[in-house]
């Protein structure tokens, strides 16, 4: 019983015209999309870090002309206490997406 429902729902979803976001690979409508972001300079080295991760993610590959951009800040810090050896890193930010007009 359970197979014969899940295999009306599957039926019933491909004739509504349900297709997966990201169909299409890199061709697809959302992949375009992301790769018309522009992810600004953030400063120190962990910004580099995280603008290059950020770059590889949204598949940036710098032949489109960017329609968004994408402005990071990041704060991190080292904190200690003086009675042990431990030292914890916090990091924080935020993040402002715009439009490039």
């Amino acid at each position: 019983m359970r197979v014969l429902f899940a295999l009306l729902a599957t039926l019933a979803l491909t004739g509504c015209g349900l297709q997966p976001l990201y169909s299409g690979g890199g061709n697809a409508a959302i992949a375009q999309g992301l790769s018309s972001v522009q992810v600004s300079d953030i400063p120190g080295r962990g910004g580099w870090l995280l603008r290059g991760a950020l770059e590889d993610r949204l598949g940036i590959a710098g032949a489109t002309t960017p329609r968004y951009r994408l402005d990071v800040r990041i704060d991190d810090a080292l904190e200690g206490w003086a009675s042990s050896t431990m030292i914890r890193s916090v990091v924080s930010g935020g993040f402002c997406a715009r439009a490039i007009s």
